[in-house]
């Protein structure tokens, strides 16, 4: 038997995906997520990395939507991450069937694209490992710096308890 990998197909220009490398690396024409999504030139990289940070933005952008919906339907005052040791139980009303599906269908698509994410990030293609974290810093920064800076101030004898 053969225990060389198979070549993989090239396309009309001569240009065809490059090997899965498995340490950080530069190359133009790595896969990305599917072995038909890759470049052969500069400028298609870019736009590719440039998707990929858009989608590190839209990521952070459903998740503030999120919390913000919680702390709106819900009427919590408490932290991004809706920790109950912060939260005045007397207050919170528990969310109807119909909220609680809305929110599932939100977390289903922030986890799905999370685990997207990591995935581009573990192609160890250097291009895409920063533009998936440069996305999600630039989502953060938009997005949920504010929730946190203001959890920040608040500490946890201002709850109300038992």
């Amino acid at each position: 038997m053969n225990n060389m990998p198979m070549p993989m197909p090239h396309n009309k220009d001569g240009c065809s995906p490059a090997m899965m490398n498995m340490q950080f690396h530069q190359n133009l024409n790595d896969p990305l997520l599917f072995s038909s999504i890759y470049t052969c030139s500069a400028f298609w990289y870019g736009v590719l990395c440039f998707g990929v940070v858009l989608l590190g933005i839209l990521n952070e952008y459903i998740k503030s939507f999120r919390r913000t919906s919680m702390r709106n339907r819900v009427k919590l005052r408490d932290s991004p991450t809706l920790d109950p040791l912060i939260t005045n139980v007397n207050d919170a009303k528990k969310p109807a069937n119909k909220q609680k599906g809305k929110l599932s269908v939100i977390t289903f698509f922030t986890l799905s694209i999370d685990y997207l994410l990591m995935l581009i990030a573990m192609t160890f293609n250097c291009g895409y490992f920063f533009s998936t974290i440069f996305g999600l810093v630039i989502g953060k920064y938009l997005f949920a710096f504010d929730d946190e800076s203001e959890m920040e101030s608040r500490t946890l004898s201002e709850a109300n308890c038992c």
